[in-house]
């Protein structure tokens, strides 16, 4: 069984909202990596992410869709999110997508 990747795509940016980077940081794999960080210019890390995220504040958000692609041991996920906050002080407001990276799968 797959898990819910829509509950888990809502507490990380729920998160993000509540700036509980513990919590944040305990729901990215060690292998996490973000390729669509507007603000970076390319692909980040865990790590990375985690330390340029803090530069964000998020307010409130609503996940679009979440589109889920099983492949045996893996699934790919897709979406979009549409996110209400600020970076830099800069008003933030528009769709962003969503790719997370292949993810393990429970049968």
């Amino acid at each position: 069984m797959s898990p819910d990747f829509t509950a888990l795509e809502g507490a990380v940016l729920q998160a993000l909202v509540d700036r509980n980077w513990n919590e944040l940081a305990d729901l990215l794999s060690d292998d996490f990596v973000i390729t669509t960080a507007g603000w970076l210019p390319e692909p980040a890390s865990r790590q990375r992410w985690l330390e340029e995220v803090e530069q964000h504040h998020l307010n409130a958000f609503e996940i679009d869709t979440v589109d889920v692609r099983n492949l045996g041991d893996v699934a790919v996920v897709f979406g979009a999110v549409d996110p209400v906050g600020s970076l830099d002080r800069r008003n933030i407001s528009l769709p962003v997508p969503i790719h997370r990276r292949l993810a393990p799968t429970r049968r």
